[in-house]
């Protein structure tokens, strides 16, 4: 298995490497969907942090501040 930042990095050498072997390159195409899936992971953490924020906003205080009566 080769590591995305491998590919990203080295995109002419798996191309290269895959046409040794006969096979159409592909670096491109691989580079693209990671930068989607970036892109998906990035939209995803923007929305729970916003869903987090909204919960904190909404949530009452559990358990409830009890005023303490002093001690001597």
């Amino acid at each position: 298995m080769l590591d995305i930042r491998w590919i990203r990095d080295n995109a002419e050498a798996l191309d290269a490497a895959l046409a040794k072997r006969g096979a159409e390159p592909l670096s491109a195409s691989l580079i693209a969907l990671d930068e989607r899936r970036r892109g998906l992971v990035q939209s995803l953490q923007d929305m729970q942090s916003r869903r987090n924020a909204a919960s904190r906003r909404s949530a009452p205080r559990w358990p409830p501040r009890i005023a303490r009566w002093p001690t001597a």
